[in-house]
């Protein structure tokens, strides 16, 4: 059995959780706790899978719910050529959410609102 680690930092008034491993079954509740916690009070909210080399669809209907209850002050980071990308890209959640291909692309895309909260 894996384990997925979770690092929560803050960058430009915006909480980035990295999420380091496979995110299944075995680890989708766990994740969805912690990125609650995460999200809690948060104004802007970024899931970075750069370290993520696959997601299930428990993985994924975890953020899709995140997704749906933050809207806007949500964004999660898949780096292109990559096999989670792929998996964002065959579902169509890459265009359903705020997907962006690095960090600094989901920060420069925090919606002016959110900037002026911060």
């Amino acid at each position: 059995m894996h384990q997925t680690l979770t690092q929560l930092s803050l960058h430009d008034g915006a909480r980035i959780v990295d999420i380091c491993g496979e995110i299944d079954i075995a680890s989708a509740d766990a994740l969805g706790e912690r990125l609650d916690q995460a999200a809690d009070g948060a104004d802007f909210i970024i899931v970075s899978l750069a370290e993520c080399p696959y997601i299930d669809s428990s993985g994924l209907r975890v953020l899709v719910r995140l997704s749906n209850e933050l809207g806007e002050a949500f964004a999660v980071v898949v780096p292109p050529a990559t096999q989670t990308r792929r998996i964002f890209d065959i579902t169509g959640l890459a265009h359903q959410m705020g997907v962006f291909d690095s960090v600094d692309d989901a920060l420069a895309f925090k919606p002016a609102a959110l900037r002026r909260s911060t």
